[in-house]
């Protein structure tokens, strides 16, 4: 029976142990999501020979849980949000699940698996709350936990005009169509100058349309509105 032990990198048999008394081996300070292959040997108390290899074995490290950035969220617009996030010691090739919810991971909305260190998510509602989060895996399929990478608001999206109606001598309803979610605010602007140089009036409404009042008598009003 051995008296002690060796245990040697697979690739080139170099022995990292020196001589050991146990029947384990702990190593510190290796890099995350790297293969590494080892082999043991015993050595004979008596002589001090080595005994023959056992076959080799290998395996991956952990990957590290992803770092959030200074900025998570870059290129926000009303479909689409760019969500970024920190290598944090993982190799190149480390592979990262990205997901995304309106309701704080209840239910999930959206996933993308990438390779990079950024993901798109687009398809997304205009002026919609949405939570990210993110975790690692390693090349042998281990995942790290999710690390939550915050939420964000997405645009709101432009109205589009609609026809006028309830015209009088002095007053004009002004309506517009939209994708946004309702409890979106919008800004409709009155003026007699195509310019909007000078502003008549000015309203905030949740609605879809303004109904303006006390304009000038038979005068070419311009009306612009924004979400």
């Amino acid at each position: 029976t051995p008296a002690d032990y060796n245990v040697l990198t697979a690739s080139n048999n170099v022995n990292i142990s020196g001589t050991v008394a146990a029947l384990n081996w702990n190593e510190i300070g290796l890099a995350t999501n790297t293969e590494y292959g080892r082999q043991a040997r015993g050595v004979n108390g008596p002589t001090g020979f080595p005994t023959a290899l056992t076959p080799s074995t290998s395996w991956y490290t952990h990957a590290a849980q992803p770092g959030t950035p200074a900025q998570p969220f870059t290129q926000v617009n009303f479909t689409s949000v760019t969500l970024n996030w920190l290598a944090n010691g993982n190799p190149p090739a480390t592979l990262y699940a990205a997901q995304i919810s309106t309701d704080a991971f209840a239910t999930v909305n959206g996933s993308s698996r990438t390779y990079d260190t950024s993901t798109v998510f687009s398809g997304l509602g205009a002026n919609t709350t949405y939570h990210f989060q993110v975790r690692a895996i390693n090349h042998g399929g281990t995942e790290t936990g999710f690390i939550s990478l915050g939420s964000t608001v997405t645009l709101a999206a432009p109205p589009v005009a609609a026809a006028f109606s309830g015209m009088g001598t002095d007053r004009i309803q002004a309506g517009w169509t939209s994708a946004n979610p309702s409890g979106t605010l919008y800004e409709l602007r009155a003026s007699t100058d195509a310019n909007f140089s000078g502003v008549a009036t000015s309203s905030l409404t949740y609605n879809l349309f303004v109904s303006s009042t006390g304009l000038n008598v038979n005068t070419t009003h311009y009306f612009q509105v924004r979400a």
